[in-house]
Parts: structure tokens; C-alpha cells; sequence
């Protein structure tokens, strides 16, 4: 081992790094993509990655750039690269650097933080307000929105906001698109109309919302000459980001190094964009590293995994390893009418095997409710089990799970219905038709979505079904020597169905973390 080896190991203590990992850590490309795969210590390996240019390469901290999609994602960067490690770099999301841009140009940005209220105003003013409502309650995520909501002015705005920004992050020009149906085109104008108001209202108020700030902070012809920008989780980025990363680029001539794992993109709900991930090495000329070995699964686990997600085509194709073995690391439990027992089975279980910390997965925020009884107090996303308090359980949705780890998971709503997982409905919203939403790619991303759920578990991943309306995934796993099935089950005929990601329920919580 040569010296620049025991450094590296000895950037963190009780961290020794693989092979791949010191090989991206010492790499001096140009443009570098880094293929993690999940659990493979991806975050650890970015920062040693700083920390190796500031200590050997002599790179100064402020000439660093690291950029990540939310808050979350940059406070867990901040703790290991400016916390645990003691450097000064800038970390921040792209909102963040655009805002941080463009206060150098102009003293008095004002920035709107409540789009929804402005856009509610237009709303209860407009004429047409009731008419569109009437039309949108056939409309499928309108509909779904509706039932958690006791205001359909408010429901409304929220649903215009969505589309409005959705057009922005993936460069639509709103104005230019006509929709073939009498109704939904009546829908787009009456969107187009409003948003017509919400421009005039900035321009006159002299206000930037989030998509204003990168959108303008992509402009800029001065930028601080970075020497290395770091991008996490590109996987999620959307074209706006893009563009801003680009000019970024452009005029600094910095080492872009982007991290992230194609498998794990599901974020197409808030724009994000899986082929600016596949076509980088392409586009950017860049070179391709991968690191493929997890420390979080099995490898009876990430095999499954590995072969599931493979049913879909046109990835960055990559294969896990593991040093870990457990046979049956995914046990599917069949309820008929009562999903507690089989909860309460799964508790019983992990109980006696000494776990304590569990992971409650759902495909929505709703699928909590599932589990509302006697037995259990649901305060938030916290579930105490009254017959065993000493257990930790914590509700998230697969999209919140993603990038963390837990020690047993359950995955609720494994079901062949409208709400179930994966999604799907029998009618297209308009939003789709707007975005040339494509069934086949919606498909996709609700396998990757799987992937997510089967690779935060340390153990065992524990899915609950109902039976007689079992998932169409469970069929593509039921033969992998790594299920166990707790009932009888036969593979049957699916209907044919439609998917797509759900928009609203997660659009506002994503735009306000980054």
C-alpha cells in the first residue's frame, strides 16, 4: 500500500475505502461521473474526495463547490466534509448558489416564498374558477388531491402552481401547447391566463420565485472561478439545474465530478430528468467510475434487487457486491381483511430477534392509515405500538426513505389497485398530456422506485399484501430464491394498467427543501 493509500484511510476514523472508492477518490479527470450504487458509501467517498484535493492536490477550500438537490442532502454533506473533517467548503443547493449569485448583482432581490398565496388570489378572482373546477373532478390527480383537501380554491391554486412550475423546470414554453380535448385545452388556458397575471404581479412587485432564481442566475456572464464543482444526487437533476450547472461550467472552466445512481431516480414528479444522468459521460465527454460495493445489503438481497430493476432497459448497468449473507431477506406476508395481524407478526418477530429501529415504507402519505387501531398510537410519522413501546418505528414514504438506511423495513400497499403500488389509474390527468407523460418510462420509474424500497434494509425487507390483490412486482420477484412467501400464491394475469408518479402529494414538499 503507497502512501497516498494510508492517507486515504485514514481521512475518517473506522473507515477503511475499497478499491473503486480510492480510485474515485484519486482520479483527476476533467468531468468525472461517479455510478454509486445504494448503500456503497457514496457520501463518505465524495468527501474524502475534498478532503484528498485540499490536503495533497492543494486545492484551496473556496475554490470548491459542492452542490446537492435538497437541504437534506447538503446538512449530511456539511456535517462530514465541514464538520467532521474541519474544512470551509461552500455546500448549498442550487437554489441556494443561484440566490447567493445574484445578490452579488443586485442588493434588493426580493424573493417570493409563497407562490401558492398569490397564485390562490388569482384563483377566487377569476370567473372561470368554478367551471374549471367542474371540469378537473374528473381529472385523476385533481380528484386524488381533492379528497385531502378542505378547500378547492386551494387544491386549485396548488394544481395550477405545479403545472407552472413544471413547465419552467423542463423549459416548456406554456404558451405554446394545445391539447387536442375541448376540455383540457379550456383547463390550459385558464392555467395560462393565470400564470399570464402571476408574471405581471412579479415584474411589478419586483419578485423572484425559486424557478425565477436559477432560471436568472443561469444568465449571469460573472461567475466565482471555481476550480471543482461536485454535483450529488445528479440523477434527480432537472433541466433548469442543468442549464445553471452548464453556465457554471462554461465560465469558470472547473472539474465537474457528478455522483448518483440511475437505478434510484425518482423524482420525474418535480421535473427531474434520468437521460441528463445517462447521456453525461456523452455530452460532457466525461469518464465513468462505479462503486459497486454496498455495505448496507445482502447479497442474496441485492441480487434480486439487481435482477428486478434490470427489466428495465437503456441503464448504466452495475452489480453489486456484498460481503454480507442472509438467506430470505424479502418475506411476504398475506392478510385477508385484517393488515394488523400480519404488522403485529412482523413486530413480533423482529422483537425477538433483538431489532429495534424499523422502517414503516408506503407508496403514499396515506398509507399510515392502514395501520390505525387500538394497538397502535400514530402521532406524525412516529408509530408506537402499545404492546411493545421499546420499538422504534418510523412511517416514510419511499421517496423520503431514499438515501438512508434502517435496520428492518416494511413495505406497506404492495397491491394491484388504483392507489396501490405500482401506481395506477384508469384515467390520464391533464398534467400528463401537458408533459407527454409516457406510460412505458412511468413504468420504469415505479420499478426504481422497488429498487429504493428493497435497498434501505440492513436485514430483511418485510412486505405485507392483500391477497387476491397482490402486486404485479411481487410476480417479477416470487421466483428469486431470496423471497419467502408466508401464504399460498399463485401468479395471475394483471389488468393492463396505466402509471404515473404522484404529482402533487410530493411536488410542494420537494421545491421547498432545495
Amino acid at each position: 500500500m503507497d502512501k497516498v493509500d494510508v492517507y486515504i484511510d485514514n481521512i475518517f476514523k473506522n473507515v477503511r475505502f475499497d478499491n473503486d472508492q480510492k480510485e474515485v477518490i484519486k482520479d483527476n479527470s476533467q468531468n468525472l461521473m461517479v455510478v454509486a450504487g445504494a448503500g456503497c458509501g457514496k457520501t463518505t467517498t465524495i468527501s474524502a474526495k475534498v478532503k484528498y484535493l485540499i490536503d495533497v492536490k492543494k486545492i484551496k477550500a473556496e475554490d470548491i463547490l459542492m452542490l446537492s438537490l435538497t437541504n437534506k442532502a447538503v446538512a449530511e454533506l456539511k456535517n462530514n466534509i465541514n464538520i467532521e473533517l474541519g474544512l470551509n467548503v461552500n455546500i448549498c443547493t442550487f437554489h441556494k448558489l443561484a440566490y447567493d449569485l445574484l445578490k452579488k448583482e443586485k442588493s434588493n432581490l426580493k424573493i417570493l416564498s409563497r407562490q401558492d398565496s398569490v397564485i390562490y388570489k388569482f384563483v377566487k378572482n377569476e370567473k372561470m374558477t368554478n367551471e374549471i373546477i367542474r371540469i378537473l373532478k374528473k381529472d385523476r390527480v385533481f380528484y386524488e388531491q381533492q379528497k385531502r383537501s378542505l378547500d378547492v380554491y386551494s387544491n386549485l391554486s396548488y394544481f395550477v402552481c405545479s403545472i407552472i412550475n413544471l413547465a419552467r423546470v423542463n423549459k416548456y414554453n406554456i404558451n405554446e401547447i394545445i391539447l387536442k380535448n375541448e376540455n383540457d385545452n379550456k383547463v390550459l388556458e385558464y392555467i395560462k391566463n393565470i400564470n399570464e397575471k402571476y408574471i405581471v404581479f412579479k415584474k411589478e412587485s419586483n419578485y423572484l420565485d425559486f424557478e425565477d432564481l436559477i432560471i436568472e442566475a443561469s444568465k449571469l456572464n460573472k461567475i466565482y472561478k471555481y476550480k471543482y464543482v461536485f454535483v450529488d444526487e445528479y440523477q434527480d437533476i432537472s433541466m433548469n439545474r442543468f442549464s445553471l450547472l452548464s453556465r457554471l461550467i462554461e465560465l469558470t472552466n472547473a472539474k465537474c465530478v457528478v455522483v448518483g445512481d440511475d437505478y434510484q431516480s425518482i423524482f420525474a414528479f418535480s421535473g427531474a430528468k434520468v437521460d441528463l444522468f445517462l447521456k453525461f459521460k456523452e455530452v460532457m465527454n466525461a469518464k465513468i467510475l462505479k462503486i459497486v460495493k454496498t455495505y448496507r445489503n445482502s447479497q442474496n438481497l441485492i441480487n434480486l434487487a439487481d435482477n428486478f430493476i434490470n427489466i428495465n432497459p437503456g441503464q448504466i448497468k452495475k452489480s453489486l457486491v456484498s460481503d454480507k449473507v442472509l438467506e430470505k431477506p424479502v418475506v411476504v406476508y398475506g392478510y385477508k381483511n385484517n393488515i394488523i395481524e400480519a404488522f403485529e407478526e412482523i413486530l413480533n418477530k423482529v422483537s425477538n430477534e433483538g431489532k429495534k429501529r424499523i422502517a414503516v415504507l408506503g407508496r403514499y402519505n396515506s398509507d399510515i392509515r392502514k395501520l390505525e387501531s387500538g394497538d397502535f398510537i400514530i402521532k406524525n410519522s412516529k408509530i408506537i405500538y402499545r404492546k411493545n413501546k421499546k420499538l422504534e418505528i418510523d412511517f416514510l414514504t419511499i421517496h423520503a426513505s431514499k438515501g438512508l438506511g434502517f435496520e428492518e423495513v416494511v413495505l406497506l400497499n404492495f397491491e394491484n389497485t388504483n392507489l396501490g403500488f405500482p401506481s395506477r389509474v384508469e384515467n390520464i390527468s391533464i398534467i400528463d398530456k401537458i408533459f407527454n407523460y409516457d406510460k412505458k418510462s412511468l413504468l420504469e420509474e415505479e420499478r426504481r422506485l422497488f429498487y429504493v424500497a428493497l435497498t434501505r434494509t440492513k436485514n430483511r425487507v418485510h412486505i405485507i399484501t392483500k391477497m387476491g390483490s397482490e402486486s404485479e412486482f411481487l410476480d417479477a420477484i416470487i421466483d428469486n430464491k431470496a423471497v419467502e412467501i408466508k401464504y399460498k400464491y399463485r401468479k395471475k394475469v394483471h389488468k393492463k394498467s396505466w402509471f404515473r408518479p404522484t404529482l402533487l402529494t410530493r411536488i410542494k414538499k420537494y421545491h421547498h427543501s432545495s
